[in-house]
């Protein structure tokens, strides 16, 4: 499954939307940037 923004922007509420969110922002947290 592909995230894309306009899917994200589509649907700006609800369980998925929220779950996507915390997904982002877990990756950015553990995932080394510029590596």
């Amino acid at each position: 499954m592909s995230l894309r923004p306009d899917a994200l922007l589509s649907h700006p509420s609800g369980p998925d939307f929220q779950w996507t969110v915390d997904r982002l922002i877990w990756l950015l947290k553990n995932e080394p940037l510029g590596c």
